[in-house]
């Protein structure tokens, strides 16, 4: 099975003997990585993050009364309008907690991707 995606071996040099320019180049990114962790760019905003997960709570809330409450064809279209984009929101909501994002913590993380991923999507 796997000999038919087989595309050839790896050529050591590549590795072991990088040039000073990519040499240079890697550096760079490693410096412009650590300057990021230094300015806090990785930490999350928890206060964001409970932001959307309450605005993805009420856009659902919105959409379950639209229906509820009222037998206007036209409503039910918005209401399943407003779900479509609860789903979508689920999905990034998911994906930031599953990358482990948000949390310090990743049994928060996985927790809480798979209530918005696994139940509310």
């Amino acid at each position: 099975m796997m000999k038919k995606f087989y595309i050839g071996d790896l050529i050591p040099e590549s590795v072991e003997h990088k040039d000073e320019r990519q040499l240079e180049f890697e550096r760079g990114y490693r410096d412009l990585r650590a300057k990021l962790v230094m300015m806090g760019m990785f930490k999350s905003s928890k206060g964001y993050y409970a932001y959307k997960c309450s605005f993805n709570m009420s856009m659902w809330l919105l959409a379950v009364a639209m229906v509820y409450y009222s037998d206007s064809l036209a409503v039910h279209i918005g209401s399943a309008l407003l779900l479509g984009l609860f789903w979508q929101q689920c999905g990034w909501l998911a994906h930031d907690f599953l990358h482990h994002q948000v949390f310090k913590h990743r049994k928060f993380g996985d927790l809480a991707g798979i209530f918005w991923g696994d139940l509310m999507q």
